[in-house]
């Protein structure tokens, strides 16, 4: 059972990191007179980190049979890192 789940596992992040992407690409705007459109971040940070983290740990989970446990660790350490970073640089439109 156990080797199944850790099988699983990428496939199951990578599904989550689509997910979001999607939802996020499909939401709709809302009118300019909604409060919480203003109060929003002005950069995708959130995202970056969400998707960051999903796909650090689909590829720490791929590569946990040659480094072991330690991988996810990595994974989700440098994805978040690597989200961030990217969820800085990517401004909205406005």
């Amino acid at each position: 059972m156990a080797d199944f789940i850790l099988a699983a596992l990428p496939w199951i992040a990578i599904a989550v990191a689509i997910a979001l992407a999607v939802t996020h690409f499909h939401r709709r705007r809302k009118p300019q007179g909604d409060s919480e459109e203003t109060t929003e971040a002005k950069d995708f940070v959130p995202y970056g980190i969400s998707l960051g983290m999903c796909l650090g740990v689909a590829i720490g989970s791929a590569l946990m049979s040659e480094f072991g446990g330690i991988a996810i660790t990595y994974g989700i350490s440098f994805g978040l890192l690597a989200g961030v970073i990217a969820g800085m640089f990517a401004k909205r439109k406005r």
